[in-house]
């Protein structure tokens, strides 16, 4: 599916854009307009990922559960290990509380999560190292996407997108791992099994 390469290809450019956190933040017509169009590239090829994963024959309910709870297991490692050990900021221009030591801990814990997970998904023992491999892989892509969604919150003056748990980000810090991980998940496991 072509648009998961141009999803791919996006993040790319993300990755870009975090080392300039100040582009595209005024609030000009064409700062917006760049924004709305990376959402679009953001968002649509997340959502067509997840309905692929879902669907598929090859791969279906299963798949997708796993690969949604990859980007929290990381989200998880890094908050606790980070809060833990954490000393040394990731970046701090665009997220201050994020910390490497917090990154580490992702990976971590995607190790064990990723041997069981490609257990419990009935891999062959030749299939497995390459899974776990992509899942190990997929720590920093949920690492850029939890900054790239970080930095849109601050460039529109809002540190949560929602306020119905207490201390928690939103909704939007639910996501922000999984629109960076599904379309390079379903490329992976396309590449890879």
């Amino acid at each position: 599916m072509i648009i998961m390469y141009v999803a791919a290809v996006w993040w790319l450019f993300a990755i870009v854009w975090l080392f300039v956190p100040g582009f595209a933040r005024n609030s000009s017509n064409k700062a917006i307009a760049f924004k709305l169009f990376a959402g679009i590239l953001i968002l649509l090829p997340t959502w067509m990922a997840i309905v692929y994963i879902h669907g598929s024959e090859q791969y279906g309910p299963s798949w997708l559960l796993y690969m949604m709870a990859l980007a929290w297991v990381a989200d998880g490692g890094a908050y606790f290990s980070g809060r833990r050990w954490g000393r040394n900021k990731l970046a701090p221009a665009i997220s201050p509380g994020k910390t490497r030591e917090g990154v580490y801990g992702s990976f971590v814990l995607i190790l064990p999560y990723a041997l069981l997970g490609g257990y419990f998904l009935g891999l062959q023992a030749t299939d497995l190292a390459s899974f776990v491999l992509l899942s190990v892989l997929l720590v920093p892509v949920s690492v850029l996407g939890d900054l790239f969604e970080s930095l849109i919150k601050r460039h529109s003056g809002y540190k949560d997108s929602g306020v119905l748990l207490p201390g928690h980000g939103g909704v939007m810090d639910r996501i922000d791992s999984l629109t960076a991980v599904a379309p390079l998940f379903l490329i992976g496991i396309q590449v890879f099994t």
